[in-house]
């Protein structure tokens, strides 16, 4: 694949805009700290395991460089990447990422839940514990239209040492447990987004 194929690739957040353009349904809308492709291509395959058909597919993405959450996160944002415009804040030694008719800065978590609430209407913020827990979301409770969902176990476990000598499955199976949650309380599309990319020599 050439450079210029990548680059024409949808982002994560241009993926997940078109999905959410597809219809009304309940939705659940998944940002995962960290998560490779590779394990996209796992956790799907867990999904798909003992289904009749095919309900889980994996769809690659472009994703910016450098590769780092803060402006990872922004790009899976469901936003067409062309009204985004990422500048580097001198002062605070790092990049800011602005969005037409927005003034604050997509690499902030609270921003990214602001900017969802006024463009999405979203007002549910929950992690996979809150999905998990078998509190949070009720059997029989009305759906929202949209809610958002935030895991960082891959990340945190990364960042700690933790991922090398444990693997990923746990987690794996966490976040295809907390998908099946979802869709059994009634979120009948779920989206999954990630905010890093991966480099193949």
């Amino acid at each position: 694949t050439s450079s210029a194929d990548v680059m024409a690739l949808p982002t994560a957040g241009e993926l997940a805009a078109a999905e959410l353009g597809k219809g009304k349904q309940p939705t659940a809308l998944i940002f995962l700290d960290a998560f490779r492709l590779e394990l996209g291509h796992r956790l799907a395959s867990l999904l798909n395991t003992g289904e009749p058909a095919q309900r889980a597919i994996v769809s690659a993405a472009v994703a910016p460089i450098p590769s780092i959450t803060a402006l990872g996160m922004a790009f899976a944002l469901p936003v067409e990447r062309g009204k985004l415009t990422v500048s580097l804040d001198a002062e605070r030694r790092g990049f800011q990422v602005s969005a037409d008719g927005w003034k604050g800065d997509l690499t902030v978590a609270e921003q990214r839940r602001k900017w969802l609430g006024k463009h999405l209407s979203v007002t549910d913020f929950l992690s996979i514990k809150d999905v998990l827990d078998g509190e949070t979301l009720q059997l029989g409770a009305r759906p929202k239209r949209l809610l958002v969902v935030h895991g960082n176990e891959l990340d945190s476990d990364g960042h700690e040492g933790q991922l090398a000598l444990s693997g990923a499955d746990e987690h794996l199976e966490r976040y295809a447990q907390a998908i099946r949650r979802l869709r059994e309380v009634g979120y009948a599309r779920v989206i999954v987004v990630t905010d890093h990319g991966f480099f193949h020599h």
